[in-house]
């Protein structure tokens, strides 16, 4: 799901690359290739792990990559609006996840 914390200052080196990346969402490979060459290499060869994408990622916008992994898939819904979050927010609560 499209759900991100950005906790630390650092964090904003994502927001600014990812603008830049974006605009390549429908082309995947042309995006993972922007986290580098080991990367487009790992997912063409289907070698690269959501571990090492995370580290890759990490390295790339010099700020700490996590993936919060739920046990449900109730929260698979974008948060395109302030509205969306509260209820994003109850489902957490309720399934006591936490990142």
């Amino acid at each position: 799901c499209n759900l991100y914390a950005l906790r630390t200052p650092k964090a904003l080196n994502a927001v600014t690359f990812w603008l830049d990346v974006e605009k390549d969402r429908k082309k995947a490979l042309k995006m993972v290739a922007s986290f580098g060459i080991a990367t487009l290499l790992g997912a063409l060869f289907r070698t690269l792990t959501i571990e090492k994408a995370l580290q890759r990622a990490s390295k790339t916008l010099k700020a700490e990559v996590r993936a919060l992994m739920v046990p449900t898939a109730r929260i698979a819904m974008d948060v395109d609006k302030p509205d969306d979050a509260p209820i994003v927010e109850e489902i957490l609560k309720a399934d006591k996840i936490s990142g």
